[in-house]
């Protein structure tokens, strides 16, 4: 801000010495009339108008600019809320499928005793009689 302020001023002292320097009178032919007036006063006019001109385009620049910038705030608000929905159902989610890995990992293991529990006696061919007593 500092350093735009000092180039402003810088440009407004060098303007108003070339206006100075300047100091005849001229001829300024508007449309409408005609008249005389010092070409310091001419030139320091024409600067101010241009200075208030680029003044207002860039304040009407500026008000876009903020009106953009609050849109986008906004919609980076939302967003970041539905990341954090989505973070907390993909937790969830993965809450639910670690439980039901344990339950699926405990069903599979009773499942499989079970299994080894039904297999019926099974004739290897060896005869009772004949074992040693």
């Amino acid at each position: 801000m500092q350093a735009s302020f000092i180039a402003v001023l810088i440009t407004a002292i060098v303007i108003s010495i070339f206006a100075v320097l300047n100091a005849e009178p001229v001829s300024v032919n508007l449309v409408f009339s005609t008249f005389e007036m010092s070409q310091a006063v001419v030139i320091l006019i024409t600067f101010s108008i241009g200075a208030l001109s680029m003044f207002f385009l860039n304040f009407f620049q500026s008000l876009k600019l903020k009106k953009q910038i609050k849109q986008l705030n906004t919609k980076v608000t939302e967003l970041e809320k539905e990341n954090n929905d989505l973070n907390q159902k993909a937790k969830v989610s993965e809450q639910v499928n670690s439980t039901n890995n344990q339950t699926v990992s405990t069903t599979e293991s009773t499942t499989s005793n079970d299994a080894i529990n039904d297999i019926p006696n099974m004739n290897l061919g060896i005869d009772s009689s004949h074992q040693d007593k």
